[in-house]
């Protein structure tokens, strides 16, 4: 088994090669595109010791600058994929569930289960809750049964929005599709989706998956 310490160790000297990489870059940039700052400089109508000193100076800003709204632009296109890929938004409040999910890896099913419950007994059905504990048996060593039990669940849980109860019918229609091979149940759960959200790209293409499994079906 690799030793936890040593990885800490290999990790924190990368990070720290990689930022003396990044500075040594930093300066070389700046100290190519001089020049540029010498122009701008001339421009800003510097002149003397001034310019060549604001020079560089100039170039250091404008890359800061540039950097700056890279980050941004990355950060907001991070978000806007959270947004696509998690309708129902980051998990909210503690989870808390890190014994339960050790269980789960251990193959303790019914273990972990009685965690969960357990913590719901003290706090009640939360989102963040039901879908730990879902995603976890949805994957091919969970019980598909008790994910299918707890996305139901979710739509009914307290701070429930509308973001989640999408959500835990695109992972309903997951689990009829593959591991409990239930057709029937993904008609109803294409209905319920097309009459709850009959707004959105999701409704509209869960109408139109209906009718064609409809069309298919001759019914």
């Amino acid at each position: 088994m690799p030793d936890p310490e040593l990885i800490e160790r290999a990790v924190a000297a990368e990070r720290a090669r990689q930022r003396r990489s990044s500075a040594l870059g930093f300066v070389f940039a700046v100290l190519l595109l001089s020049p540029v700052g010498y122009v701008l400089a001339t421009l800003l109508e510097m002149e003397g010791t001034r310019r060549l000193v604001m020079a560089p100076s100039i170039v250091a800003g404008l890359l800061l600058t540039g950097l700056t709204v890279v980050k941004l632009v990355q950060w907001i296109s991070g978000q806007l994929v959270v947004s696509i890929m998690s309708p129902g938004g980051r998990s909210r409040g503690p989870a808390g569930h890190s014994k339960a999910e050790a269980l789960v890896a251990a193959g303790r099913l019914e273990d972990a289960t009685a965690e969960f419950e357990s913590t719901r007994a003290k706090s009640g059905d939360t989102v963040a809750s039901l879908r730990a504990e879902a995603e976890l048996h949805a994957m091919s060593s969970g019980d598909p049964k008790r994910a299918e039990s707890l996305f139901q669940r979710i739509r009914r849980a307290p701070d429930a929005r509308p973001g989640d109860e999408l959500y835990a019918s695109h992972r309903l229609i997951d689990l009829y599709l593959g591991p409990l091979g239930d057709p029937g149940r993904v008609m109803v759960e294409l209905r319920r989706m097309a009459e709850r959200f009959p707004e959105t790209l999701d409704g509209q293409s869960a109408l139109a998956e209906l009718k064609r499994r409809r069309e298919e079906s001759g019914s």
